[in-house]
């Protein structure tokens, strides 16, 4: 879930292939959703892939659950100090967890009272990532980090949606 969002498998799509074809802009790589602060900006995302359910690359607890997800390639910017501390604490494991701005595109509300999500089957925009505290889904978290190249890191990051996730696991499961 994000908040009271659930997003389907394929909802990234047609986002991430006007990302990738240059409609759209690459997000940037925030600390804590501060769109509005240079200091938070820790680099960019360079590449997404969305990973249906039972797809063999996701972390084996996610595939045990019929889950999917969405992964990105970040880039951390050592040059600035924000990219530097991002880096560090992703790599040291003291900050693993990831979150991400969206506008959602086509959905429909499902449930009722308390239970009622609005279920996105489309994600229109993807403004930024961020490392987080607390994320909305406890599994958006790192996968793995690489070296350091020429001041400038790559980072892997499995981006799972709890939507995906949780939610729809009942629903999508493989």
């Amino acid at each position: 879930m994000c908040g009271a969002d659930r997003i389907e498998p394929g909802a990234f799509a047609r986002v991430i292939s006007e990302i990738k074809s240059g409609a759209k802009p690459w997000p940037a790589l925030l600390y804590g959703h501060q769109m509005d602060s240079l200091a938070a900006v820790m680099g960019s995302i360079i590449d997404f892939e969305e990973l249906a359910p039972g797809n063999s690359r996701l972390p084996q607890r996610l595939q045990q659950n019929g889950w999917g997800g969405l992964k990105a390639t970040a880039r951390f910017n050592l040059k600035t100090a924000s990219g530097r501390d991002g880096f560090e604490l992703a790599s040291a494991g003291d900050l693993p967890s990831w979150s991400f701005a969206y506008v959602p595109g086509d959905f429909e509300f499902m449930g009722k009272g308390d239970n009622q999500v609005r279920s996105l089957r489309t994600i229109e925009e993807l403004f930024e990532c961020s490392l987080v505290v607390v994320p909305m889904n406890p599994e958006a978290r790192t996968l793995t980090v690489a070296g350091m190249k020429s001041g400038i890191s790559d980072l892997r990051i499995d981006r799972i949606q709890e939507a995906v996730l949780v939610r729809l696991a009942k629903v999508f499961r493989s």
